[in-house]
């Protein structure tokens, strides 16, 4: 699953399937059921926030409009497609925007695109910092898993890019969808998800470091908000200070 709004997707529609699965007597105990479920979903990562923003939304849905289990059954998957379906409309809008900052001939490295015939280059992360020195990139936009006032939290090697972006003084934008932003919140109260230290010790089941080595292998890191030229949303283009 690539896409913190696809996993927000896929975690709403875990609600919905554990709601078709749990055995409960009553409405308020299939409701408290979910509401451990989504608990559950939620912590599996901890770094993106639309995971929890879309498990909640569909709990909350649930509570305001549901009476008996059948209809707790039925927005469950309501609401979960609701979500998916938002999903494809915000990333379409996103990309309008985008297209805006883009001019003819620029090159997108990325690999989904080549799908859609877009000229596709590919490099190591290492790699990016050379050719940002020879001037073979004009722009860099990233995507984001959470987003507050003073910080992006996006896939480990982003705040890197983001520091040799402005050293060569190269656009850094980050594309998101607003449910990506946290209000609440400000990047010191948000941990940062590790993943399993086997992933650097073995490759294809070949041994590369002892098992006694320690490991640190965080999955996000946080780019300050003033290495940030813009935020490419569904609803437009954000540009800092922000203020939620």
């Amino acid at each position: 699953m690539r896409g913190a709004p696809a996993i927000g997707a896929a975690g709403a529609y875990g609600i919905a399937l554990a709601a078709q699965t749990r055995i409960a007597e009553t409405p308020e105990e299939l409701l408290r059921e979910l509401e451990s479920a989504a608990r559950k979903i939620n912590s599996t990562r901890p770094t993106a926030i639309n995971l929890s923003w879309a498990t909640d939304r569909v709990i909350k849905t649930i509570r305001a409009k549901s009476r008996t289990k059948r209809e707790i059954l039925e927005i469950a998957l309501e609401e979960a497609e609701a979500i998916a379906d938002e999903d494809i409309r915000t990333n379409k809008k996103i990309g309008e925007h985008g297209a805006t900052l883009l001019q003819t001939g620029d090159t997108v490295l990325t690999w989904e695109l080549s799908e859609d015939k877009i000229p596709v280059t590919l490099i190591t992360d290492s790699t990016a910092g050379h050719l940002m020195r020879r001037g073979k990139i004009d722009k860099i936009i990233v995507g984001a898993d959470r987003i507050t006032e003073d910080a992006v939290f996006n896939k480990i090697g982003t705040y890197t890019h983001s520091v040799l972006a402005k050293e060569h003084k190269i656009p850094f934008y980050v594309a998101a969808p607003t449910s990506t932003i946290d209000r609440n919140h400000h990047e010191k109260d948000i941990t940062i998800e590790e993943r399993d230290p086997d992933e650097l010790r073995y490759l294809n089941n070949i041994q590369l470091a002892p098992n006694n080595i320690p490991v640190y292998n965080p999955a996000f890191d946080a780019t300050p908000i003033e290495n940030i030229t813009a935020i490419i949303t569904e609803k437009g283009i954000l540009h800092p200070p922000l203020t939620f």
